[in-house]
């Protein structure tokens, strides 16, 4: 996924969202780099806002974006796809919305 706007080098904000959660969903912001964005996490845990700690370029933004991660840990987790989706904020108006669908597959190991 890339992150752009054209006619500003430097973006206010992006919004991850899991739609129709499951129980045990969790999307996960340990890898984001915390000096340099701000992690707003919504009381239900499904919508995520980057917010950048001063000035960070397209590229910062797009790297904290992929550092998000979706899981859904358990025994059992529901295998019905989920949605998340991604949009950017140049602090006049957001982007298009970026979707992408995980697929869930249960594994079983015996051992």
């Amino acid at each position: 996924m890339g992150v752009a706007d054209g006619d500003t080098d430097f973006l206010a904000s992006a919004t991850i969202t899991l739609t129709e959660p499951k129980d045990n969903d969790i999307l996960n912001t340990d890898g984001v780099d915390g000096d340099k964005f701000t992690v707003a996490t919504s009381a239900d845990g499904y919508t995520i806002t980057l917010t950048p700690k001063g000035d960070q370029p397209q590229s910062e933004f797009a790297n904290a974006i992929k550092a998000i991660t979706f899981e859904t840990p358990g025994d059992n987790p529901n295998t019905d796809d989920r949605v998340i989706k991604v949009t950017v904020n140049d602090g006049n108006s957001d982007s298009n919305t970026a979707t992408t669908t995980p697929h869930i597959q249960r594994i079983t190991v015996r051992g």
